[in-house]
């Protein structure tokens, strides 16, 4: 083979290694890796608050007696709440009921029933991405998002369980606030800068955060 020849080969793997080892940064424990990785996480699970506990045959999150105030008042103020926000609907209808005071005859009872209405559908947190947590099949509301500032520092990577993790400590802030959850106290934390702490692990494609192995 000509020198020219080999030249042109050596400067062809020089070019092969070098896009090999750019290839391969997003694998480096460092803060920009470890930053996007956890923005990417807070992006799709956002902050969420759980409604209810499960939604019935009939699509509804939590009934109540149309009349009277009993142990469930308190419940029953969040989703009134909520309705007059815009993200749940209130749907009246009856239900016939064994009578208490005169055994063996019924009674037609009013009752409220609370749904998501057509805006509330749009912040509803996938089911999916509960996969695995102690919320799974807990309707969620999201009302904003976690974007991290800094990351403050990060455990050297281990193995833990067959891959690699370090656990990251970082602060962020609320960003992306819903409309109807425009409430002075989360206005207040959406101005704050909070620290949290998370556990990413290592993968062929970088860092994720370790709920999105299971993904």
């Amino acid at each position: 083979m000509k020198l020219q020849n080999w030249k042109a080969t050596l400067l062809i793997m020089g070019a092969t290694m070098m896009m090999t080892a750019c290839s391969d940064t997003s694998q480096i424990a460092n803060e920009a890796n470890f930053k996007a990785a956890l923005n990417a996480h807070f992006s799709k699970m956002k902050e969420c608050s759980g409604v209810g506990t499960g939604m019935d045959d009939q699509g509804f999150l939590r009934t109540f007696h149309a009349e009277g105030r009993d142990w469930t008042a308190k419940e029953r103020e969040r989703f009134e709440a909520l309705e007059k926000v815009g993200v749940l609907e209130a749907v009246s209808f009856t239900k016939t009921e064994k009578s208490v005071l005169n055994p063996g005859t019924t009674n037609i009872v009013d009752y409220v029933g609370y749904k998501f209405s057509a805006m509330g559908t749009q912040y509803v947190r996938p089911a999916e991405l509960d996969a695995g947590s102690v919320q799974s099949g807990i309707p969620q509301l999201c009302y904003a998002a976690m974007q991290v500032v800094d990351v403050l520092n990060f455990t050297e990577p281990v193995a833990v369980s067959g891959v690699k993790a370090s656990k990251v400590k970082f602060t962020y802030k609320l960003v992306d606030i819903a409309p109807w959850a425009d409430s002075p106290a989360l206005k207040a934390r959406g101005k704050n800068i909070l620290e949290g702490s998370e556990d990413l692990v290592l993968t062929n494609n970088g860092w994720v955060h370790h709920k999105d192995m299971t993904q």
